[in-house]
């Protein structure tokens, strides 16, 4: 059964465009605190909970407790055609758009250390500010220091590797894959150092952060699951001393005479879903949580907004795959260890350091880091060149989340027009204001939509696809196709972006993306079944207990809101659990019991997600 439209979500023939997706990155916010977000930036979030636009639960609105279909099958856009335009979807944050401005650069030395009111995902509540001002000697006085072995009474069969003392030269060495040079002629040849100015410099000398100087050196007790899963976290550590991300292990003493007063995260490891065995580190840059201390965390100084990047948002693959030609294909990649490849600048380091195990223990990390709030966009902001560069060498259209690309290719037979629509909808992007700074989001902002809002690309449209079948010896299928996963390698090789091959999907007509599979020929959008399962044992998993901390509430919430974006219906659904955030006030991890009608809407959920087929 096809979903039935909402005749307020039908525009110039797209159907549901309002079902928009909240994908499982995003989704860790909800599954497992603030600092692990992997999204836009906090600004976009609070808007999320009550705010998608013309949703029920925004309203007192509320249809009847119906299931509304057995199939939740979503023809997002009308059968695509040789390259007619259609209207794009609707963005599922309804914030106020601004040009970008650039963002003043992080003031570091003797400054006040700025408070930022931004929204803790396990806490919500805002740091205080402090003073703070280096007191450390520089890297180029350094002496050679010794290096300490890490120590553990309790599992000395498996010490974490104990490695040679780091050369003095090291010390101050920026270690990255990518290739500056190649990025500087890349930027240079097709005009695009306007719009990256730094990010040459950012290669060569790593990368501001957004991390002020410290005054008085701060390391709190890691978490409890550094000890229950000690494998994984040997693993984790050693890989990164291996990798020359981590320099020491250190003693306090050795890490303030290399870099001053320093401040370390609760390191935890968290298992990562759908993978056995399978753990991610997280620093928990966030803490302390209370601003009733005298020490800020880290995440209190950055604000989100100042590291802006494109996001390949629902909405914008809609408009790209609703415009595609007839038999157009997808790919999706994945850069391997993102984050970890962008070096971070020394005035960074500081607040970085890793507590180890073992008594006064630390190694410092010179590279970004998963949970930091600047993390997603200082990346970003270099996938975002990288993205430019590939579509300036005349591969496209592509879009990504965070590390995670799509790329699209079109028969070379429709090309040329499709080469003339994109300087068209370049033309209407350029009328309409171009470039928009939304939060920690960058958007291009395209011609209006009937419904009064503008069309919301990820890209400009000024590049020219090109025909690279003759740049390599290729298969039949390849070469029908304007360019082939050569043509990607080349270019990433150049730069030096490594992509995850086990992550890596071949061109076809069915490519998953932010939690979706797409069927390209058929132009529908499925949830996967597995989704469907592991939401079920969610909700199964609530009702087995009486009363729940705030976390759990945002757990529930946040898949729950995933499926609403395909059925809109069950936003009226949401409204009782939404209610239940705003609850807990200063006592996150005070349980609450959940009203009735809570316990009334997730039965609505377990029918639906029970049917046979989600898709």
């Amino acid at each position: 059964m096809v979903l039935e439209p909402n005749i307020e979500a039908l525009v110039n023939g797209l159907t549901v465009i309002r079902q928009t997706v909240v994908p499982d990155h995003l989704l860790l916010i909800r599954e497992l605190g603030h600092h692990l977000k992997k999204g836009p930036g906090q600004s976009h979030l609070r808007e999320m909970t009550a705010r998608t636009l013309g949703c029920p639960s925004a309203t007192n609105s509320r249809p009847s407790p119906r299931l509304p279909m057995l199939v939740m099958k979503s023809r997002f856009f009308a059968t695509a055609q040789p390259c007619v335009a259609q209207e794009s979807a609707l963005f599922v944050w309804d914030a106020t758009n601004t040009i970008l401005a650039s963002a003043e650069q992080q003031n570091y030395g003797m400054a006040q250390r700025a408070k930022h009111e931004e929204t803790n995902r396990v806490v919500w509540s805002a740091a205080k500010a402090s003073l703070s001002a280096s007191t450390g000697s520089s890297f180029g006085g350094a002496n050679q220091l010794p290096i300490s072995k890490i120590i553990d009474a309790q599992a000395a069969e498996k010490p974490i590797t104990v490695l040679n003392p780091v050369p003095a030269e090291k010390k101050t060495k920026i270690n990255t894959t990518y290739k500056s040079e190649s990025w500087s002629k890349q930027l240079s040849e097709h005009n695009l150092v306007g719009k990256y100015p730094k990010l040459v410099e950012g290669i060569m000398h790593g990368f501001h952060l957004g991390i002020p100087t410290i005054l008085q050196t701060y390391t709190p007790n890691n978490h409890p699951s550094i000890s229950l899963y000690r494998d994984a976290y040997v693993e984790n550590i050693s890989k990164a001393f291996q990798s020359d991300r981590y320099f020491g292990p250190y003693s306090r003493s050795e890490v303030e005479a290399l870099i001053g007063p320093f401040q370390s995260s609760p390191l935890s490891l968290v298992p990562k879903s759908g993978k056995p065995g399978k753990f991610r580190a997280v620093h928990d840059f966030s803490y302390p949580h209370s601003s009733s201390t005298s020490t800020p965390s880290i995440n209190s100084s950055i604000n989100a907004d100042d590291y802006p990047c494109t996001w390949g948002t629902f909405e914008a693959v809609c408009l790209v795959i609703s415009r595609l030609p007839p038999e157009s294909q997808g790919s999706v990649r994945d850069v391997a260890a993102a984050y970890r490849t962008i070096p971070a600048h020394k005035t960074q380091w500081l607040g970085l350091v890793v507590r180890l195990e073992g008594e006064d223990r630390y190694a410092i990390n010179t590279h970004n880091n998963f949970g930091l709030t600047s993390a997603g966009g200082v990346y970003g902001h270099l996938a975002d060149a990288g993205a430019d560069v590939l579509r300036a060498n005349g591969i496209g259209p592509l879009s990504k989340w965070v590390d995670d690309h799509i790329f699209f290719r079109v028969r070379r037979a429709y090309l040329e027009s499709y080469n003339a629509n994109r300087a068209r909808w370049k033309h209407e992007i350029e009328e309409n204001g171009g470039w928009v700074h939304d939060g920690s989001r960058i958007w291009y902002r395209g011609k209006v939509m009937p419904n009064g809002r503008h069309e919301e690309f990820d890209e400009d449209c000024s590049a020219y696809l090109q025909d690279l079948s003759e740049a390599t010896a290729r298969t039949p299928v390849d070469r029908e196709y304007s360019y082939n996963d050569d043509d990607i390698d080349s270019i990433s090789a150049c730069l030096g972006i490594t992509w995850e091959p086990s992550k890596s999907v071949p061109f076809g007509f069915t490519i998953p993306y932010l939690g979706f599979i797409w069927d390209l020929r058929n132009c529908t959008v499925a949830v996967p079944d597995q989704k469907k399962l592991r939401y079920t044992v969610a909700i199964e998993e609530w009702e087995r207990k009486v009363a729940h901390a705030l976390l759990e509430v945002q757990q529930l919430h946040g898949k729950l809101l995933h499926v609403s974006l395909v059925v809109p219906e069950g936003r009226a659904f949401l409204t009782n659990i939404e209610a239940m955030l705003g609850i807990f006030h200063n006592r996150p991890f005070l349980p609450r019991k959940p009203s009735q009608h809570i316990a009334d809407d997730l039965k609505w959920w377990l029918l639906l997600l029970r049917q046979p087929i989600i898709s």
